[in-house]
């Protein structure tokens, strides 16, 4: 995990807590995660699930497809690849981790995704 793939609000665990944090300040040489320094070997990227998907408003459609609709623009999953449609435009996406989803999202659409409390 690199500072410069990270956003204020993006989501991780707590390594040894497991519990949920996310990011309140990058600085150059520090992230704060939930109001504390963390190393970066101290939070651990969340796996992006279709349980996370379902969390962030994305809707089931069959038994392999989740998506959300975004004005022309469709994020989805398609049973283990990821998706981003513009128009009739198709492109596979490489997303692993919630928070890489939460930045996608953002870039989109200048807003962040719901954020899970």
């Amino acid at each position: 995990m690199k500072a410069e793939e990270l956003r204020i609000g993006n989501l991780f665990i707590e390594k040894y807590t497991q519990q949920l944090i996310n990011v309140e300040e990058l600085k150059k040489d520090k992230i704060v995660f939930s109001g504390k320094f963390l190393n970066e070997w101290q939070a651990e990227p969340i796996p992006l699930t279709s349980e996370w998907l379902l969390k962030f408003g994305f809707r089931q459609a069959g038994n392999t497809t989740i998506f959300k609709e975004i004005g022309s623009i469709e994020i989805g999953k398609i049973g283990k690849r990821f998706y981003l449609q513009i128009r009739c435009e198709n492109i596979t996406l490489n997303i692993k981790y919630v928070h890489q989803l939460q930045n996608l999202y953002f870039a989109l659409t200048g807003r962040q995704l719901l954020t899970i409390k």
